[in-house]
């Protein structure tokens, strides 16, 4: 282990940290500088989160950068914060893609449209 490495489990976050059981924590990740304060962040999948009664409905936990590293500070994402909802199965965080922070604005979450199969769904929102 180097003097640089981090250890974060779910459980250690500010929001929705809770250790459980298959959430999948960490399945899919990418990094991006999401906020624009000039420190990389970590945007951390969690497909198989259960959301308050909502089986397997999954969020992504978006880690902020610092100077000294990834912070437990976080914003948690779900497919709710676009106007959509949250259903069993929907696996949100499953893969996680991000564009450097000149080319999107800011905290931008995109709403697909798959469950409906309408395509012309996709919608790019602010939390």
């Amino acid at each position: 282990v180097d003097d640089d490495d981090q250890y974060i489990h779910q459980g250690m976050l500010s929001q929705n940290g809770n250790n459980e059981d298959y959430d999948a924590f960490g399945f899919a990740l990418t990094t991006t500088d999401f906020n624009g304060d000039g420190f990389d962040d970590l945007a951390v999948g969690v497909p198989a989160e259960d959301i308050n009664t909502t089986v397997n409905a999954g969020w992504v936990m978006i880690l902020f950068g610092t100077a000294t590293g990834v912070s437990v500070d976080n914003t948690t994402i779900s497919q709710s914060n676009g106007g959509g909802s949250v259903e069993e199965g929907d696996f949100f965080g499953w893969a996680v893609a991000a564009a450097p922070f000149e080319l999107v604005s800011p905290d931008a979450i995109f709403v697909d449209g798959f469950d409906s199969g309408d395509t012309g769904a996709w919608t790019e929102t602010f939390p």
